[in-house]
């Protein structure tokens, strides 16, 4: 089925707010596609949504990250950016500039900018074959969940690590190996589940702290990303100390 310039600049445009949304937030459902009811009519209109799980909680660095999203991802589709454009991210701009407003001056301001477009462009460069497998499902099916955008993101990234090497030793017999490493300091190099037991934090966590490049970590080929151990226990040993400090 073909799609038009703008329907996909829209969905790639969402698809940008709701991967990096769903590295912060829990995500209720995304869509493309509004439907408006006058009288005994329904008129379907081509307006791009996100809604967070009611509750949800977000910094204000998360939520300017966010809201920047959608534009740096609809300027890297395919098409790149359409005529409302500017209209779109200006409306994104005025919630970030409202958020910011009496926090920053505007020199400070424009800087800070900057520097989240960076970070948002970096996480989404790294992400982008999800990005590419949600704006598909939105243009295919209008709205997701954010059960169904996890599931196609988490399909991604399940079909990248089967071209990975695996253990000889199959399914549970190499995690317990694994964690038994882990616990006599045997495992010099991570991946981000070990990283997660081994922190007890979600895997969630590990991804928002790798896309915004707060945790150390390398990189192999472009999807791959795995831990030194030494360098883990490092950050965690200045984490706490930064803490200490405050």
């Amino acid at each position: 089925m073909r799609y038009g310039r703008q329907e996909v600049r829209t969905a790639y445009h969402e698809a940008g707010h709701a991967l990096v949304a769903m590295h912060t937030i829990q995500l209720s459902s995304v869509g493309i596609e509004r439907k408006i009811k006058r009288g005994d009519r329904i008129f379907r209109q081509q307006r791009g949504w996100i809604r967070p799980v009611r509750g949800s909680k977000v910094s204000l660095e998360e939520n300017v990250i966010i809201e920047l999203a959608g534009q740096v991802a609809e300027k890297m589709c395919p098409f790149g950016p359409g005529r409302d454009y500017y209209t779109a991210s200006m409306a994104d701009m005025n919630k970030v500039e409202a958020g910011l407003k009496g926090i920053l001056t505007d020199s400070e301001r424009g800087e800070y900018l900057d520097e989240c477009r960076k970070k948002v462009k970096r996480m989404l460069k790294h992400h982008w074959p999800e990005v590419k497998a949600l704006a598909k499902a939105l243009l295919n099916y209008k709205r997701l969940t954010g059960r169904q955008a996890e599931r196609i993101t988490g399909e991604v990234l399940e079909k990248d690590s089967r071209h990975l090497p695996r253990m000889r030793s199959g399914g549970k017999e190499a995690k317990a190996m694994s964690n038994q490493s882990l616990l006599e300091g045997k495992l010099e190099i991570m991946t981000p589940d070990e990283v997660a037991g081994f922190l007890r934090i979600s895997r969630r966590t590990i991804n928002h702290l790798v896309a915004t490049e707060a945790i150390p970590f390398v990189r192999i080929g472009k999807r791959v990303v795995r831990f030194k151990r030494q360098a883990i226990t490092k950050w965690l040993r200045e984490q706490n100390t930064h803490k200490k400090g405050r």
